[in-house]
Order: C-alpha cells, then sequence, then structure tokens
C-alpha cells in the first residue's frame, strides 16, 4: 500500500466515523427526549392516581369521623338521661 491510497483511505474511515458517530449522538437525542417524555407522563398518572387515593382517603376519614361525632353526640345524650335521671331520684 502505497502512502496516499492509506491517507485516502484513513480520511475515508474518518468520514465514515464521523458520520456514525452524528446519527448516534442524533439518536441518544431522540431517545433521551422520548424517554423525557415518558417519565413526564408516569409523573403525571402517578399523581392522578395520588390525588384519587388521598380524595379517597379524605371522604373515609370525614366518614370515620362523622360516626365518631354522632357516637359522641349519642353518649353524651345517654350521659345527660342518666344525671337528670339520677337527679330526679
Amino acid at each position: 500500500m502505497d502512502s496516499t491510497y492509506k491517507a485516502d483511505l484513513r480520511e475515508l474511515i474518518e468520514i465514515h466515523f464521523a458520520r456514525l458517530e452524528a446519527k448516534l449522538e442524533q439518536r441518544i437525542g431522540e431517545l433521551s427526549a422520548r424517554f423525557e417524555i415518558k417519565i413526564a407522563e408516569m409523573g403525571a398518572r402517578f399523581d392522578a392516581k395520588l390525588a384519587e387515593q388521598n380524595a379517597r382517603f379524605d371522604a373515609k376519614i370525614a366518614e370515620q369521623n362523622a360516626r365518631f361525632d354522632a357516637k359522641i353526640v349519642e353518649q353524651n345524650a345517654r350521659f345527660d338521661s342518666k344525671i337528670q335521671t339520677c337527679g330526679n331520684s
């Protein structure tokens, strides 16, 4: 192989390598963008599910609080009734 042929071959390889590297960087950029979008979508779905679960939890807590309050009112009424009965005796 003469030096001119080697230089031409080396230049051709470098050109192909540069093209390959550019394509690879482009693909990595595209994949990175797609990945970012998917992560954002998953985050949005997670946030929506979390908000849904929080709403259910809040409703359950409110329901339990209402039951508890009703029981307290009922017990207070019984207690007041017993106090009045004892006071009248």
